[in-house]
């Protein structure tokens, strides 16, 4: 089972984002100092400058199993928001749906979200926000 945070509109929704994650080239990826490289793309014959080949991530995220704790720099705008377009078992009439992700809730990623919808309700009267099980 999956938890599905998204956001319903029918007028369209932007894209946000996470300003600590991004796409790398492999030459991006060793200027960085990244070290755990998969070897395949270190090989002689592979593209090292071709564009969104890793993903790069400026701050690490620290899972506790036995404590449940996750720990991930507690950043406010550590979240993104995408298209679900084509995603399957959505229950909305709204022409446009985008996923919200985080890896977990904190009362300023809360804020930074209440903002985005606050910009999106000066150009239409109702928005949907759904949290759902598939």
């Amino acid at each position: 089972m999956s938890s599905l945070i998204y956001i319903a509109s029918n007028f369209p929704l932007e894209e946000r984002p996470n300003p600590h994650e991004r796409m790398i080239s492999v030459n991006e990826a060793i200027a960085l100092g990244v070290k755990d490289i998969p070897k395949h793309l270190l090989a002689d014959g592979f593209d090292k400058d071709k564009p969104d080949v890793i993903m790069y991530a400026d701050r690490e995220i620290k899972l506790n199993v036995f404590t449940k704790e996750i720990t991930d720099g507690n950043f406010d705008d550590d979240f993104c928001i995408f298209s679900a377009e084509g995603a399957e078992g959505l229950k909305t009439d709204k022409k446009y749906k985008m996923f919200l992700e985080w890896y977990r809730y904190t009362d300023g990623r809360a804020n930074e979200v209440i903002k985005y919808l606050r910009n999106h309700l000066e150009n239409t009267d109702e928005i949907e926000l759904w949290h759902i099980w598939l």
